[in-house]
């Protein structure tokens, strides 16, 4: 059934390990680059800054523990339901150890803790991506 089906390529649980990974393999600051392009640039392009994509007074807290480690991608084990990934068997340079959501431990490295419905509606800001700099 197509209902069963899951959507496209998954790769939520691995953006992160994978791009780090890359940016260290190729020598740049992997931390500062990982930070600025999955955390800081998307928040100001969906127009979700500075509530998001900082550490910032006043900012939402949600914030993802990055563990600087070996490991192995094993899909089997994966938290998208689909148990397979193109990167199965792949070598990353760290893993996701945690993730907080408002704060608040929503997921503890190996198992998600939060329940749907937790988060909360996030609107877009008055300022985003297209706007910085114009008087729009």
């Amino acid at each position: 059934s197509i209902f069963d089906a899951g959507a496209g390529v998954p790769g939520m649980e691995t953006l992160l390990p994978a791009f780090y990974t890359v940016a260290k393999t190729k020598g740049a600051d992997a931390i500062r680059l990982t930070v600025e392009q999955l955390c800081e640039r998307p928040a100001r392009f969906f127009g979700l800054a500075p509530r998001k994509g900082a550490i910032v007074a006043g900012a939402d807290a949600d914030l993802t523990i990055f563990e600087e480690t070996d490991v192995v991608w094993d899909s089997s084990k994966a938290e998208d339901g689909l148990r397979w990934s193109p990167y199965d068997g792949r070598r990353f340079s760290g893993r996701v150890a945690g993730t907080f959501l408002a704060g608040r431990l929503a997921y503890n490295g190996s198992r998600i803790l939060n329940q749907p419905g937790d988060g909360r509606y996030a609107p877009r800001g008055s300022v985003n991506w297209f706007t910085e700099g114009t008087d729009q």
